[in-house]
């Protein structure tokens, strides 16, 4: 944050050679085949923060305007989501939740979608509607609270004996808990966004004006 912009590339760069060495490093297999050690894993050794330094790169682009090959980069964050990582989902389903795999696959795939779909939408061949312009405004909040609501779910519905004794596809109890636990995150989440992240971000916003601003800016800002 310190860094001036034009920094930010070559330090983001930096930041992940670093984070790839040190997951290289920590040589434990219990880190790297289990979830459990892939999330004691320290910050800096974590495969999952390169997905953190993607979207920086990709909302670095986006803000300076550029959109290169946009059509394209989704193109191809489609199919090595659908392709390359349903074939991984499938065979080495562990691989798809943690590690440098997760991390390559489905965290690019998602940089590139991403990328690609904000070009689109900047170049104007792709409109994005309100309600799904207000379901991406609530991702941090659903980031935020999803974790504590799935507990709930988990604790007001338990697993069954024979949901838990089967894959997911094969139990319906299975699918019909997901697909709760999915609508109660995203009410949760909704509610958080409207009634507390939206205020405090307008309050931030208004303070920033009001401190940094002049007061005709400032009252143009407010």
């Amino acid at each position: 944050l310190l860094l001036p912009r034009r920094a930010l590339p070559p330090a983001l760069l930096l930041w992940s050679l670093v984070t790839v060495a040190m997951f290289v490093h920590h040589t434990d297999p219990a880190y790297k085949l289990t979830a459990d050690g892939h999330l004691s894993l320290p910050l800096f050794a974590s495969p999952l923060a390169l997905e953190f330094m993607a979207g920086c790169l990709v909302g670095l682009a986006v803000k300076r305007g550029v959109s290169t090959l946009a059509g394209l980069s989704l193109g191809l964050g489609l199919g090595l989501l659908l392709l390359v990582g349903g074939y991984i989902g499938q065979h080495f389903p562990q691989e798809a939740h943690y590690g440098l795999t997760r991390a390559g696959i489905f965290g690019g795939a998602a940089a590139l979608i991403v990328y690609g779909a904000a070009g689109l939408e900047r170049s104007g061949w792709l409109y994005v509607p309100r309600w799904l312009v207000f379901w991406g405004d609530a991702s941090y909040s659903t980031y935020l609270t999803h974790m504590y609501v799935l507990w709930v779910v988990a604790a007001v519905w338990p697993a069954t004996v024979a949901a838990r004794s089967s894959a997911p596809p094969d139990s319906v109890d299975a699918w019909l808990r997901t697909a709760s636990a999915i609508a109660v995150c995203g009410c949760v989440a909704a509610a958080c966004h409207v009634a507390v992240e939206r205020p405090l971000h307008r309050l931030l916003v208004r303070r920033l004006a009001l401190s940094t601003a002049s007061g005709r800016g400032a009252d143009g800002g407010a």
